[in-house]
């Protein structure tokens, strides 16, 4: 209990993280992705099994991205975490300012994160949720309502990450 008092769950909505920390902290990575995505629709004022417009996240208060992946970064051992998918995302080529970049170097972060095979993305009940096996950077994956049936969408899911990772740059993530 007192390793908990020192994590910071710092948001400018009055968003509660505890739940996120709690299954962090207890190695329950699913359910700890599907609270990401449910915090984080909430953060935006949207309702669970709805999904974050893109543009949605060019706003996004950096508190509350930072308290999301300081939490992932603590308990993952620096596995997983935005700021991993976004140093991931510039060694892929992509720059950091909001743009798609491209598909190629979409494609490249895609299969680097583990979100691709081949030519095709991966469902996202196939993803490995296994913290010795998955790539780094793999989760948090759900933002942006993915589950949905499966489908994943190139062009689109690649623009919203593009201004996610463009806001982590602002916010100093």
């Amino acid at each position: 209990a007192q390793l908990a008092q020192e994590d910071d769950l710092s948001s400018e909505k009055g968003i509660d993280y505890s739940k996120l920390r709690d299954l962090l902290k207890a190695g329950q990575w699913e359910e700890a992705d599907r609270e990401t995505d449910r915090r984080m629709l909430e953060v935006v004022g949207r309702r669970e099994y709805d999904y974050i417009r893109a543009e949605e996240l060019l706003y996004f208060p950096c508190s509350d991205l930072c308290t999301i992946d300081a939490l992932w970064m603590k308990y993952i051992s620096g596995k997983w975490g935005f700021s991993v998918q976004k140093r991931i995302y510039v060694e892929c080529g992509a720059k950091l300012d909001g743009k798609y970049p491209g598909d190629k170097i979409w494609h490249d972060f895609c299969c680097r994160v583990g979100w691709g095979k081949g030519d095709s993305y991966v469902p996202y009940p196939e993803l490995i949720f296994d913290l010795e096996n998955s790539p780094a950077g793999e989760f948090p994956g759900l933002v942006f309502g993915l589950v949905g049936g499966g489908r994943w969408v190139g062009w689109w899911l690649g623009v919203g990450w593009g201004f996610l990772f463009s806001r982590t740059e602002t916010c100093n993530l």
